[in-house]
């Protein structure tokens, strides 16, 4: 946070570089570039504007926002990882609500990690309103996770619930790194 304020600080109207694309101002444009032909102009802003943009007020909408947590630091591959040799993934745990497979990513290497779990039980089946409760469950699983999987999603991990025959599916994927479960 500190490192971005820092940058953050460097940015000003003094030293900017403004983009400006429309249509409205083809006729007004003086450069053809060679490649592609494309049309653009170069011009300084007025000064009125430049002081208009370094003394306008903070906005208190525009923040830089707390560290997500959720953000991968080690995307290495963990070389020493047994199963990246395996031909097929394997079943390394089993009890009786449910089995856990795995198999590291040998041919491509990559530090993702496809996590689909099923819990399994009885209990929906045993009357109409247990169905009914399974079959909602997920959706308002999803709701009451919502502020908390915002940072989750924006550091590229996703999840799934659905209810299965089997029972509850669930599906993580990410990088590896902050997808711990054990």
């Amino acid at each position: 946070s500190q490192m971005l304020r820092g940058i953050l600080n460097h940015l000003t109207p003094r030293n900017c570089a403004v983009i400006l694309s429309s249509k409205n101002y083809e006729s007004s444009v003086d450069i053809v570039e060679k490649w592609m032909g494309g049309k653009y102009s170069i011009a300084d802003l007025c000064p009125e504007t430049i002081n208009l943009w370094a003394n306008a007020p903070a906005l208190s909408e525009l923040f830089v926002p707390s560290s997500n947590k959720y953000l991968a630091e080690d995307i290495k591959v963990k070389v020493d990882e047994p199963s990246l040799e395996w031909e097929t993934v394997r079943k390394i745990e089993e009890t009786s609500i449910g089995e856990l497979w795995f198999k590291g990513d040998g041919q491509f290497k990559l530090p993702r990690a496809f996590i689909s779990l099923i819990i399994r039980s009885h209990l929906p089946y045993e009357n109409a309103k247990n169905k009914a409760m399974y079959e909602f469950f997920p959706f308002i699983l999803i709701r009451t996770m919502a502020e908390v999987a915002y940072d989750a999603e924006t550091a590229m991990l996703s999840y799934h619930f659905s209810p299965e025959t089997s029972g509850l599916n669930v599906k993580i994927n990410g990088l590896n790194d902050k997808l711990r479960f054990r």
